[in-house]
């Protein structure tokens, strides 16, 4: 019965668990189609510092930021120029720097 009981748990554990990144590669998708001044847009809301801005050849802007611990995620944001929106994103750190640490009650 106790094997039954504690595969059982671990089951129940391994559905629950997500990826430190998760939470923040799911927080960095809800900012595509923000506006780049938007108070809600990540890196206004939560005033990054912006180590970069440079024009790409497609005609759209990639704004740099840096972000987790001490700075060591390097953010970036594709904005169109026209409208102001953010359209794209990647981060160029590892798993382990680039995170939202989510609380548990």
């Amino acid at each position: 019965m106790f094997r039954y009981a504690s595969l059982a748990f671990l089951l129940a554990a391994g559905c629950a668990w997500q990826p430190r990144g998760d939470n923040f590669r799911q927080v960095m998708e809800r900012q595509l189609g923000k506006r780049f001044d938007d108070p809600d847009f990540y890196p206004v809301l939560y005033r990054l510092r912006q180590a970069d801005s440079k024009a790409l050849p497609n005609g759209r802007r990639q704004e740099k930021y840096l972000a987790g611990y001490q700075g060591k995620c390097e953010l970036f944001f594709e904005v169109d120029p026209a409208s102001g929106q953010v359209v794209a994103w990647h981060a160029d750190a590892g798993d382990s720097n680039c995170v939202i640490e989510t609380r548990r009650p």
